[in-house]
């Protein structure tokens, strides 16, 4: 996590990084927070509104999420100068129940955001492009597409890749093409052959 948030504040004015407090990361969530201390610019929390039942007896249900603000300014004040002008009118706690916002790339991916959470912070935080370096499913590039936001998205997963480009063709109607030109209709054939053999 340390060395993708250091990547993404080198090639981005800010980051937000939605991370979820488990069991496995609570150590790792501190540390995390001391080695950007000098990069902090806020901490927001998404408030799920409802908390998945905890399996373990005696743990607490998760019905939030940090957001942590980083920016590759050293000391940086807690304005947030990536999008539109604001004063007042944005709270540290983003609510959005994700119950039912789902889509039926879920079965796809276990961690499928809703589109309206990646909107909200699109919208208010960006005017031109936003990066995300884990593509997952998409969701980045949909919400970014329907925000008139170019998205520059990696994933390394060619599954999830080829996730993310049905999607966004389906989406808009049109054909992504590769770097070399090709067309991802092409490509996709190709690698259906490939994982078939």
């Amino acid at each position: 996590m340390v060395d993708w948030s250091n990547l993404a504040i080198q090639h981005s004015k800010y980051l937000f990084n939605n991370i979820q407090s488990l069991a496995g990361n609570k150590v790792a969530l501190i540390d995390y927070q001391h080695i950007f201390k000098n990069h902090l610019v806020d901490i927001m929390v998404w408030d799920k509104e409802h908390g998945a039942p905890a399996l373990e007896p005696n743990v607490l249900n998760s019905a939030w999420e940090y957001i942590f603000i980083l920016s590759k300014e050293n000391l940086p004040k807690r304005s947030i100068k990536s999008g539109p002008d604001f004063r007042g009118t944005i709270p540290n706690i983003y609510r959005l129940n994700p119950r039912g916002k789902k889509d039926a790339l879920a079965k796809d991916h276990g961690a499928v955001f809703p589109v309206e959470f990646a909107e909200y912070f699109i919208e208010k935080f960006t005017k031109n492009s936003v990066l995300d370096l884990f593509g997952g499913s998409g969701t980045t590039m949909i919400a970014a597409e329907k925000l008139n936001r170019s998205c520059f998205m990696m994933e390394l997963d060619t599954h999830y890749s080829t996730i993310i480009l049905d999607r966004w063709s389906q989406f808009t109607g049109k054909d992504p093409v590769r770097s070399d030109g090709a067309p991802w209709q092409s490509v996709r054939k190709e690698r259906i052959s490939k994982n078939s053999v």
